[in-house]
């Protein structure tokens, strides 16, 4: 039966109260806040998006994640089933793991093949783990020397990204663009200038994709001055010298000190004299502060210790580390989300560290680190 005038007006009256209060109590109980305006930017000026987009966290749990740098990005589907329910089993609320432009783009940016982020993307979402993409390694095509850095033309990468927002908008939230460009053993010469144009590039096309999308700078080694390489803390410093800031959401970190726990290195305890990793990440959070970014959060993307090999400590001395990591972090109100490196060992030789960082081994049976995160995640 048709409405009269007076019954259309209360019913608009209604519907928008009712839009007020869900969008207010989505905003709140989601803890989730987004600003974003329509103001298209140049590429050297940061865009005018209102507020940066901001993730609020309840508790240290819901800011527990796993990392698998892209050893899931090279397994089979099957592994990559089994490998993201063990993760959330473990009681990860979050993956960080990598996406590579490489094998999505192999031979132009005209040939997309999103088969294998799809799957990881679906299965994640199966399991309720929510995902942080790690996008680098980059295609013989775009010139790039090696395959961590960003091409010829910083507007390939950036399209790259915009595309990746746009495919997994409303199901994948966070982005990390690269990974540790203050080493050598990623790129053949750091250059935070370079970095910097990059992000003003790919910032604003990811966000025209995904207004939602939070983005986040690669992953910072702290490093130290040695063979090219930068400290994380001089290479953030010279991408702000270079106008970087206002292209980010978020710093990504990897604040490794291992055979010390995160505690010694803070105090200066042990040899380290508080030089390692972890404090050279309290170092770039002042560095924020003093260019006004305070409200902005450290991510850290990969923290971890090796149970084996050159340098590697105890089995029970990772699960220390662990521990003493978290309940660290769980006092820094600018803490996002922390993800420990890794989830599975890579392999048994042990004359590398590298195969040796997992909370299960090779084989997929428990250390006591995958207690203690999983008691943690579940507390």
């Amino acid at each position: 039966m048709p409405r009269t005038r007076r019954d259309n007006s209360t019913a608009r009256y209604v519907v928008n109260i009712l839009l007020v209060v869900v969008v207010v109590a989505a905003a709140v109980g989601g803890g989730i806040l987004i600003a974003h305006s329509r103001h298209k930017s140049s590429s050297t000026t940061p865009p005018t998006l209102g507020p940066s987009g901001k993730i609020a966290f309840s508790n240290l749990q819901a800011k527990l994640g796993l990392t698998t740098g892209v050893q899931m990005w090279n397994e089979s589907a099957s592994k990559q089933d089994t490998e993201i329910a063990g993760i959330a089993d473990a009681g990860a609320r979050w993956l960080r793991t990598a996406l590579l432009w490489r094998d999505v783009e192999p031979q132009s940016a005209d040939h997309d093949d999103w088969s294998n982020a799809d799957h990881i993307v679906s299965d994640a979402q199966k399991n309720h783990v929510q995902l942080i993409f790690n996008i680098g390694q980059a295609p013989k095509w775009s010139g790039a020397s090696e395959e961590g850095e960003y091409g010829d033309d910083p507007q390939q990468y950036a399209d790259f990204c915009a595309k990746v927002a746009a495919r997994y908008a409303g199901r994948v939230r966070v982005y990390e663009l690269g990974n540790e460009p203050n080493l050598t053993s990623e790129v053949t010469h750091p250059d935070p200038a370079a970095y910097a144009t990059m992000l003003q590039d790919t910032y604003p096309a990811m966000k025209k994709a995904d207004p939602n999308a939070f983005v986040l700078t690669a992953g910072l080694a702290g490093g130290r001055h040695h063979k090219g390489n930068l400290t994380g803390l001089d290479f953030l410093t010279g991408v702000y010298a270079h106008g970087g800031k206002g292209f980010f959401d978020g710093i990504a970190y990897h604040p490794y000190t291992y055979p010390l726990l995160p505690t010694q290195d803070v105090n200066g305890g042990g040899t380290s004299g508080g030089t390692r990793s972890w404090s050279q990440m309290l170092k770039v959070r002042a560095l924020m502060v003093q260019h006004g970014d305070s409200a902005k959060p450290i991510w850290v993307t990969e923290f971890g210790a090796p149970t084996n090999g050159p340098g590697g400590v105890s089995q029970t001395e990772q699960s220390q580390i662990m521990q003493n990591g978290f309940d660290l972090w769980k006092t820094y109100s600018w803490g996002g989300v922390i993800s420990w490196f890794d989830y599975q060992d890579k392999g048994t030789d042990t004359s590398t560290h590298k195969d040796w960082f997992g909370i299960i081994n090779d084989a997929g049976d428990h250390k006591p680190s995958w207690s203690t995160y999983s008691s943690i995640a579940h507390a």
